[in-house]
């Protein structure tokens, strides 16, 4: 069966935002209603490892981008509808080393485009920075989604993100858009979380998903509905 095949970036060069949190829960909310996913785990600190208890890793996003490993033999399967391509925190020297020729922003490209269109979406979390990986990944989506925490210095850097964004569909990827904002971690009691509701609103007008993640534990209801709304966009 042929798919969409939508790749989604979750990006953003501050660390503690959600980011990883993000790619988690969307990847698990659109395989629960129905889409099926990967989530490729491009941030070697992300911990996403811990997050999946007594499954064996034997390979990885790594065995792709070095040995040349066909991907599919890399995954593993977390559910009928949902498939993981962990990284490591080896992917921190390969970032320094490792990216190198005339095509080194296209790797991962080839890596996700061997395996896409078996999938509705794939759901790629990225380092807190603008580095290689992140350029990787950027070259190799359709869509962004930046997480934006509430607090005083939430859009310390996102300028700095929305430039590389354009920067690449510029240069080498057209089909790149900057899909969503997604503001995590919002505490209805703090002045500071409206303030920066108020802000990316003003300065990002339509570019906001409609649900806001609350500094909770309990977050898969919200992330079912950003899900939703990501349907809906699709469609328009």
């Amino acid at each position: 069966m042929m798919r969409m095949g939508r790749v989604i970036t979750i990006v953003n060069e501050k660390g503690g935002v959600g980011k990883s949190t993000t790619s988690w829960n969307l990847a698990l909310a659109l395989s629960e209603l129905g889409r099926k996913t990967l989530l490729i785990d491009a941030d070697p600190l992300s911990g996403l490892k811990s997050r999946i208890e007594g499954r064996k890793i034997v390979m990885g996003l790594l065995d792709c981008l070095i040995e040349g490993n066909e991907p599919q033999d890399c995954l593993k399967e977390f559910s009928p509808m949902l498939d993981i391509l962990y990284g490591s925190l080896d992917l921190v020297e390969f970032e320094v080393k490792g990216f190198t020729g005339t095509d080194k922003e296209q790797c991962l490209k080839g890596v996700v485009d061997k395996i896409k269109n078996g999938y509705d979406y794939v759901v790629i979390d990225t380092p807190s920075s603008l580095g290689m990986i992140t350029v990787n990944a950027l070259v190799a989506s359709d869509q962004v989604v930046i997480p934006v925490c509430c607090d005083y210095f939430a859009m310390d850097g996102i300028s700095s993100v929305v430039c590389l964004i354009s920067d690449i569909a510029k240069r080498c990827n057209t089909n790149l858009r900057l899909n969503h904002f997604l503001i995590t971690r919002y505490d209805s009691t703090l002045r500071s979380s409206s303030r920066v509701l108020d802000e990316i609103r003003t300065t990002y007008q339509g570019l906001l998903f409609n649900t806001v993640i609350p500094e909770s534990h309990e977050l898969k209801n919200e992330y079912r509905k950003v899900a939703r709304e990501l349907f809906l966009d699709d469609q328009s």
